[in-house]
């Protein structure tokens, strides 16, 4: 499996585990407040997984998550998972642009080469 599929397969399952984790919490909660919470946070995992929209959907998850951690917080509770969920959605984006800018400069190295 190549690097590219590997963390495209892993961009769907953290969308699609965010998304059933936030449907979840939408049906099972009554607060209109948390509801809405949920409601963001499912628009932006699957702006998450298109590319054209991936930098909306990773913003729309951080920002998701900086209010939730804000009221754990607030609660008195430590809002770990959060983070580890936020730092999973940056990490993914930024290997993401890493190896989409390695394999655009290795292309370049190349073009010159397949010319002669």
């Amino acid at each position: 499996m190549s690097p590219a599929t590997a963390i495209m397969l892993y961009r769907w399952v953290y969308a699609a585990s965010i998304f059933a984790l936030s449907l979840e919490t939408f049906l099972g909660n009554p607060s209109v407040h948390i509801k809405a919470l949920a409601g963001a946070e499912m628009a932006a995992a699957i702006l998450f997984v298109i590319r054209p929209t991936r930098m909306a959907g990773l913003l729309g998850l951080l920002g998701v998550y900086a209010v939730a951690a804000a009221y754990h917080l607030m609660a008195g509770k430590i809002p770990y998972p959060l983070a580890i969920y936020a730092g999973a959605a940056a990490l993914v984006w930024f290997l993401e642009r890493a190896l989409s800018k390695a394999q655009n400069t290795d292309e370049a190295v190349r073009e010159p080469a397949q010319v002669e």
